[in-house]
């Protein structure tokens, strides 16, 4: 479930996805609100004797506002459409009507054409034969085991009569492996960035088609979860894609070879990484930018360029 649209203002932030709205202020928790639960979100524009506001009122008679200065406006105007394109199967004057007596307020249900396509990925799955033995990963990993321990017995066997052999052999082979060890690890490290309470590295790209046929490109990206609490990527993150300066769309894929949408949900524990991945609609081929940044913190987004033409 992708971020559908976020506003940030100076007394704090409000974003939105298609199942909740998280409304974040100043010096106070964040709360967390069902989409379903929004009856309406309003912008009064700042006049010259008081400011402006996002208000959100909730079905339980809630209303909670965030203030934003001239400079913000058209933000927060452009905040309001998003949510009035959300809730665009039914008419505005419903989306913002009262809150209904006796609480009989029902919200249209809403095409989920991410869910759908992950569902019919998985009853594909289902009945999709299964592999043979010998063509799953472990299968392999099991027979590397057994012949490195067989070699380990072999060798093992073998030091009461040669004495100097296994000194040299443990002598060629340790030295190229902790070279490698002292290079890979400055290589993993030195494209993760710090944002907010995560560290994140935007590694690789393939190019692919969604489900309507249109091209798409395909981000994985590494996330560790440096805060106190077990969150997932989809509640902390924000990713975004630009091309020829305009943001790319959320592309919905449907049976990719390489590609699980299935890790922007997972939750981690602290102190944990994982890979994710995250799926754009190309305008055309020219290079992609993309920005993965903290969803409530102003800190710069980690950052990547990748060009469709090489991938």
């Amino acid at each position: 479930m992708a971020v559908i649209a976020k506003f940030i203002s100076y007394d704090g932030g409000i974003a939105f996805s298609e199942k909740a709205m998280k409304i974040q202020r100043q010096d106070e928790d964040a709360l967390v609100v069902p989409l379903d639960d929004v009856v309406s979100v309003r912008v009064r524009r700042p006049q010259e004797d008081s400011e402006g506001f996002v208000r959100v009122e909730t079905a339980d008679g809630k209303r909670i506002r965030v203030f934003f200065d001239d400079e913000q406006l058209q933000e927060a105007v452009q905040f309001k459409r998003a949510f009035d394109a959300a809730v665009s199967d039914f008419d505005d004057d419903h989306a913002l009507a009262p809150v209904p007596e006796m609480n009989t307020y029902a919200r249209p249900q809403r095409q989920n054409r991410y869910a759908e396509s992950t569902q019919a990925y998985r009853e594909y799955s289902d009945r999709a034969p299964q592999k043979p033995i010998f063509r799953k990963w472990w299968f392999w990993a099991a027979c590397a085991v057994l012949v490195v321990g067989v070699i380990g017995a072999i060798a093992g066997g073998g030091e009461d009569k040669k004495e100097n052999t296994p000194s040299a052999a443990n002598q060629n082979v340790s030295e190229p492996a902790t070279q490698n060890d002292v290079q890979s690890a400055p290589e993993q490290a030195s494209g993760a960035v710090n944002i907010g309470d995560y560290a994140v590295e935007i590694k690789s790209a393939f190019k692919t088609v969604d489900y309507e046929g249109n091209p798409a490109l395909v981000i994985t990206y590494t996330w560790t979860n440096n805060s106190d609490d077990t969150t997932s990527a989809m509640a902390s993150l924000l990713e975004k894609a630009f091309q020829d300066g305009v943001q790319l769309d959320n592309a919905f894929l449907y049976d990719v070879s390489g590609y699980d949408p299935d890790h922007y949900l997972t939750e981690i524990r602290p102190g944990v990484s994982l890979d994710v991945q995250q799926a754009f609609v190309l305008r055309s081929n020219s290079p992609v930018e993309v920005e993965v940044s903290d969803l409530f913190s102003f800190e710069d987004p980690a950052t990547k360029t990748f060009d469709p033409n090489n991938l």
